[in-house]
Formats: structure tokens, C-alpha cells, sequence
């Protein structure tokens, strides 16, 4: 993480030096709704655990075309993983 990372103001949007950026082009100031499982794993403060996988297996299960059930993009898995 960039030394001023835990410093840094935090802003919604985006500013005239974001825009500046290579990539840029793929920014999207509106968006989708919120998923409801999502906004229920964000609330709880973790993520339902029937679609995790161990990390060991993250390479082979994130190769698979398409879309995994769950993409909220952690948990904590029994076991303490």
C-alpha cells in the first residue's frame, strides 16, 4: 500500500486528476444497484460461507469460465482461513 494510503481524504466520484489517468476510460460514474446479497454480507460484516473456497484452490476455481455464485470477494471460512 502507498505510504499516504491511511492518510489520504477519501472522495466519491471522480476529480480532474482521475480523469487524467490512462485508464480513465473505463471509470462508470453510475452504476447498478447494490445486489441485496451483497448489501446483506457488507451489513453483517461477513459473507455467507457456502460458496467459499480455500485459497488454495482460488487459481483453478477463478480460471472457470463465467461467473462464480458468489463474487463478494471474501469470508472467513471454518478453520480460521
Amino acid at each position: 500500500m502507498p505510504a499516504n494510503y491511511a492518510t489520504e481524504p477519501r472522495y466519491l466520484g471522480y476529480r480532474d486528476d482521475d480523469e487524467a489517468k490512462p485508464h480513465a476510460k473505463y471509470f462508470q460514474a453510475q452504476t447498478l444497484p447494490i445486489q441485496d446479497h451483497v448489501r446483506e454480507s457488507l451489513l453483517s460484516g461477513i459473507a455467507p460461507t457456502e460458496h467459499a473456497y480455500d485459497i488454495r484452490d482460488a487459481a483453478r476455481i477463478m480460471s472457470r469460465p463465467g461467473h462464480q455464485a458468489r463474487e463478494t470477494g471474501w469470508t472467513h471460512l471454518p478453520g480460521g482461513t
